[in-house]
């Protein structure tokens, strides 16, 4: 009997922590597409895949000094699973009016495609913005990769991966620009699949119906390759990029975990990183686009792309 109750707790834990998880994530999302809403966009064709179109939408601010602007490359999340170029994170989108460009940028999800298109797909947009750079006026030495869950997942291998040839791949026209970004915000990214410690929350890593486990196309496993590439922190090196990196300590989806190890590595090869976590913040948290969260990133922004136009005053951390 005592095992039954501590069993029926643990289970009521898990209902109520998944009701918050939603409710704080639907809040997030409705904040964020009621910013969009806002601005005027254009929608671009960056690639093709197997004939089908791989598309873009970049909101360009309105800069009076005709300033080449520094660009931040939004991906969505989602696990692979859901979600699209729509969904924008509202910090993000309130850089539109501090001077910054914003692309949101779609890529296969894992219904459509496997691991590693994700990462030849989004690695194309890059390519592409860059070959596009002036006809935008765009700076194309101040690319800021950013994206929360599976996006940020794509933010950190874009951050540590860029002349890995197996993730490049060689989708689209822009084959001869470069992969590199310039730095990389990442709010509660996955980056180690193998590794979750302790955690103990909506999704099972192991499972092969799991989110890592349909984007690759079976279980995740020791030893295999595949699962080996889709960890952004077995390709931290000395050319990885300075990063910003946010997680919930109530995040039920992604470990903590998984952005303290990310920060270990970059800083054990003397990368710029920052990390901080934020107190009963969970998972598509709004609150992670407000006080001081918000105030982090912009300081970041203005460290990364030298914009003095961004306050470099933060209030005292929540972590």
């Amino acid at each position: 009997m005592p095992g039954h109750h501590i069993e029926t707790v643990g289970c009521v834990v898990k209902i109520f922590s998944q009701i918050k998880f939603l409710t704080l994530m639907v809040v997030g999302i409705i904040k964020g597409q009621s910013e969009r809403r806002k601005h005027t966009f254009k929608s671009y064709q960056y690639a093709t895949r197997d004939g089908l179109p791989l598309k873009l939408d970049l909101f360009l601010p309105n800069n009076s000094d005709n300033k080449a602007t520094p660009l931040i490359i939004w991906f969505h999340g989602g696990g692979w699973q859901v979600g699209s170029r729509e969904s924008i994170e509202l910090a993000a989108l309130k850089q539109l009016s501090r001077g910054f460009a914003l692309a949101s940028v779609s890529y296969s999800l894992s219904d459509a495609a496997q691991w590693p298109v994700q990462a030849h797909e989004c690695k194309a947009a890059v390519r592409w913005l860059r070959a596009n750079a002036k006809r935008f006026n765009i700076n194309s030495e101040q690319f800021i990769a950013w994206g929360m869950s599976a996006g940020a997942h794509t933010a950190c291998i874009l951050g540590t991966s860029a002349d890995d040839e197996f993730l490049n791949g060689s989708l689209g026209e822009c084959n001869n620009q470069s992969n590199h970004i310039h730095a990389m915000i990442a709010f509660y990214p996955p980056t180690d699949f193998l590794n979750v410690g302790d955690f103990d929350g909506l999704i099972d890593y192991q499972d092969e119906d799991s989110p890592i486990g349909r984007l690759l196309g079976h279980q995740a496993v020791a030893g295999d390759p595949l699962t080996a590439s889709t960890n952004p922190i077995a390709y931290v090196n000395q050319q990885s990029v300075p990063a910003l990196l946010l997680h919930g300590d109530d995040d039920p989806v992604v470990p903590l975990l998984h952005s303290e190890l990310m920060h270990q590595a970059l800083l054990a090869h003397d990368i710029p990183s920052e990390f901080y976590h934020y107190r009963g913040y969970t998972h598509g948290d709004y609150r992670f686009s407000q006080g001081d969260a918000l105030a982090r990133v912009q300081h970041f922004l203005a460290k990364v792309t030298d914009d003095s136009t961004v306050s470099k005053a933060i209030p005292s951390a929540d972590n």
